[in-house]
């Protein structure tokens, strides 16, 4: 007696929990930049399911340390990204700033599990250490993503504090008394690291760096999408901004952790 083929989509499983093909190829058309509702009518797949569907998956607190220091920074940044999918929401959502304040302060208990360490440094040391470990080797395959990792790495942290500056602000908007000259003095270490790396790796790269950190620290900004930055990206633009935009959900990003999280939904193991 024959047993007729299975027509049910083949399974994948990420971090433990089982998801259709379809879902997969999903969020891969989303991150390429097709609407979420095109590729969910094209995949028959509903909204209201991808959604619990990455509640379910892409927000997993899992803290366990990965042995190889890649995989952990690689992991540090999978969660980081859905802390800020999850802050993102919340803030859309208008929710309470006591609210976002509890979100900032998990996802930096979040870090220091992961990270096995009580110095807030330990990740961004390790990813520095990396970057000379690939120059020392002179691997120029390995040398590139190092640095991407490493800026990764001290953007996370830039991250959360320009939140905590949004959630005070939000708290009391009219509160400008040195709202630039606070924001300016708490981004201001993040750049010197950055310029502190140049220094560190051969000129080649600096062009490389300069680009790529300007890119990551507009991609990345706390409430405002990039459409609605500022053109001069400073402290004073950006203070202006969040003042004009405090109350316009229409700026707040909306699917950070989906679209710059594509590739973690790639590493799957098929199982039929």
């Amino acid at each position: 007696m024959s047993v007729a083929p299975s027509t049910s989509p083949p399974r994948y499983k990420i971090m433990g929990k089982e998801i259709s093909s379809n879902v997969v190829k999903w969020s891969i058309a989303v991150a390429m930049g097709v609407p979420m509702a095109v590729a969910s009518i094209l995949l028959g797949i509903g909204t209201i399911y991808i959604s619990s569907m990455i509640e379910a998956i892409g927000l997993q607190k899992d803290t366990s340390k990965p042995c190889d220091p890649n995989a952990y920074l690689d992991k540090a940044q999978i969660l980081h990204q859905s802390h800020v999918w999850e802050f993102h929401r919340e803030l859309r959502a208008g929710k309470n700033p006591s609210v976002l304040g509890e979100l900032v302060e998990e996802a930096q208990d979040i870090q220091r599990k992961l990270s096995e360490s009580e110095d807030d440094e330990y990740r961004n040391d390790l990813a520095l250490r990396m970057v000379y470990f690939a120059l020392a080797e002179k691997s120029c395959t390995e040398v590139t993503p190092a640095i991407e990792r490493y800026m990764k790495s001290i953007n996370m942290d830039r991250v959360l504090v320009m939140e905590k500056f949004l959630i005070g602000y939000l708290s009391d908007v009219n509160a400008e008394e040195n709202a630039v000259a606070r924001l300016n003095a708490a981004l201001v270490p993040f750049d010197l690291k950055v310029a502190q790396l140049k220094s560190a790796v051969p000129s080649g790269y600096h062009e490389f760096i300069e680009s790529y950190w300007g890119e990551l620290k507009q991609a990345t900004t706390p409430g405002l999408m990039e459409a609605c930055l500022p053109e001069n990206y400073n402290a004073e633009g950006l203070v202006k901004k969040y003042k004009l935009t405090a109350c316009v959900s229409g700026c707040v990003p909306n699917s950070v952790f989906l679209k710059d999280s594509w590739r973690f939904f790639c590493l799957v193991d098929y199982h039929a």
